[in-house]
């Protein structure tokens, strides 16, 4: 059917429909992202359960693979980037939970982080020197010359050439990268660092040159670290205690040397059967154990023990009835499990582990 004449895009009517077509179209853009935004506070709160993470000044915490690690940690809860629901958080010694936004400005001061992809997380519109020295600009620290130098400086300190302050990000290769989005971390001078998986997405090569880096830069910096990973062995050579999570709660926390000498939590056994052996015939030998069944949804996840639809260890009754508290170790008071029928030595094969614990009769009585 033809418009009539005043219906024209010229006309004022045709201006009109125009204006309701834009505003028609801006609300559902509007909504849509509110939906997606409650969708994303709806996983939070289902992924982060209130727990107990202790870090002491210059310790590497390393939370170890779960399914609760799903680019939604607990840092942002740390840095206050999402509103903790419940539980409450302890920053050197100051309650942060329920700061108010200008509160917090100077407590983030104190709180960095470096992002797990080194090209997604660099502005490629800036240049190097802006993009390092931007933490500085926020807070007001120093002149425009004062931030020049010590851009600069921690350029050269992470081993990039003081002349790339005026490059652009597409100029530099991944690790290369991943050394900018370090020294942004640094430029602050932060007391503690959060890593999301800084090294997954490098070079085998180039982890172990940035891994050394870290470590190097926590003797100088003396800086305290957050490390998220999914490679165990990662886990091993940069961490000193492990927080090993299943469906956003911890199911193991431990120094390194107990956590891999001395396993509790059936999760944590089946992680650690899969990282590879350099002997090719110790590795040829000993047995996986797989896990059977699929992962549940972090948003609903299964009552009790999260772990039991999985766990070689299930007993009927018990661990779909009782939800486990983390429990201390025998001898061992930092060595933490929530587990009800933990694993009795380390390691041991699947077969062992599927024979019921002698724990198993005094539950089912």
């Amino acid at each position: 059917m033809p418009l009539a004449d005043d219906s024209r895009p010229g006309s004022e009517l045709g201006q009109l429909l125009a204006a309701a077509v834009e505003r028609i179209g801006a609300a559902r853009i509007e909504c849509a992202a509110r939906r997606r935004m409650e969708q994303r506070g709806r996983l939070a709160r289902n992924l982060l359960q209130p727990r107990r993470r202790d870090v002491e000044p210059r310790q590497r915490a390393q939370q170890a693979p779960g399914v609760g690690h799903l680019r939604l940690h607990e840092e942002v809860v740390d840095l206050r980037l999402l509103e903790p629901t419940g539980g409450k958080i302890t920053f050197d010694g100051r309650e942060i939970t329920h700061l108010n936004r200008s509160d917090m400005r100077p407590v983030r001061r104190d709180m960095m982080m470096v992002f797990q992809d080194p090209y997604a997380s660099l502005n490629a519109r800036k240049r190097v020197g802006s993009i390092v020295g931007e933490p500085l600009e926020v807070h007001g620290i120093g002149t425009e010359q004062d931030r020049k130098r010590r851009v600069q400086e921690l350029l050269e300190i992470v081993g990039l050439n003081p002349e790339h302050y005026n490059r652009f990000p597409h100029e530099f290769s991944g690790g290369q990268r991943q050394r900018i989005g370090i020294a942004r971390a640094l430029v602050i001078n932060p007391k503690l660092v959060i890593c999301d998986e800084p090294v997954s997405a490098l070079d085998v090569s180039v982890q172990a040159q940035i891994l050394n880096l870290l470590k190097d830069l926590q003797q100088d910096f003396d800086l305290t670290y957050i490390f998220i990973a999914h490679d165990l062995s990662v886990v091993r050579h940069v961490s000193d205690r492990v927080m090993v999570m299943y469906l956003g709660k911890p199911v193991e926390t431990a120094a390194k040397q107990d956590l891999y000498t001395d396993a509790k939590h059936p999760y944590t056994g089946a992680l650690l059967s899969a990282v590879p052996i350099a002997d090719p015939s110790a590795g040829r030998a000993r047995k996986q154990i797989v896990l059977t069944g699929d992962v549940p949804s972090p948003l609903n996840p299964p009552a009790a023990c999260r772990f039991h639809p999985r766990c070689p260890r299930f007993v009927d009754g018990k661990c779909n009835v009782d939800e486990p508290e983390l429990t201390a170790a025998s001898g061992n008071p930092d060595h933490r499990f929530a587990c009800h029928f933990p694993l009795e030595r380390w390691p041991m094969d699947e077969d062992e582990i599927r024979r019921k614990p002698a724990a198993y009769a005094a539950a089912t009585d």
